[in-house]
């Protein structure tokens, strides 16, 4: 038991909370980045879902012929 405690105390107040502290905090920054790459994630969808309502606008347009058809193998 004495241990234990002993093991709490240096952990709690040692260098050891401070290396627990900067891996949360590394973490965190990684979070971070990964909550901004998913919002550009979900703009960089919605430009995609915009250009493939212009195409098919563009398809009805012309008659849905095979140019645009092609333009739509494209992407």
């Amino acid at each position: 038991m004495d241990e234990a405690i002993e093991e709490l105390r240096r952990f709690t107040h040692g260098p050891d909370i401070w290396h627990a502290n900067e891996e949360v905090n590394n973490q965190m920054r990684v979070l971070h980045v990964h909550a901004q790459h998913f919002e550009q994630l979900e703009i960089l969808q919605k430009r995609v879902e915009d250009a493939q309502g212009r195409l098919r606008g563009l398809q009805v347009a012309f008659g849905g012929g095979r140019q645009v058809q092609a333009l739509e193998d494209l992407w």
